[in-house]
């Protein structure tokens, strides 16, 4: 998937339902969207200043928020809520709101 054009917050959010929201170590809220469109198709989000991606543009291994949490590809997420069996298609999205962090991926619903 890699890393997509510079986007807007509310464009985002515009076609979701949150379905799961957690918090951080740090204590920063994460919230999770699946798309409303593509079902399957979430977005994590919450506020960080810096993450770290390993792989590259085109193949994305795993990401890690500040504060967490770390998302692998081939992998389950476990929200506070509800868990995401073997994510996929993880991705940076890059956001217009300065210290929020984005990540899409692929999961069962």
């Amino acid at each position: 998937m890699g890393v997509f054009t510079m986007q807007n917050l509310e464009q985002i959010l515009e076609n979701t339902t949150l379905v799961d929201s957690f918090r951080s170590r740090y204590g920063d809220k994460r919230d999770v969207y699946e798309c409303n469109v593509e079902k399957g198709t979430f977005y994590l989000l919450g506020k960080s200043n810096y993450y770290r991606v390993g792989g590259d543009e085109t193949d994305v291994e795993y990401i890690d928020f500040e504060g967490g949490p770390f998302v692998m590809n081939n992998d389950v997420f476990l929200g506070e809520k509800r868990s995401f069996p073997k994510i996929t298609d993880l991705a940076v999205v890059p956001l217009q709101t300065e210290g929020f962090f984005c990540v899409k991926f692929k999961a069962m619903s």
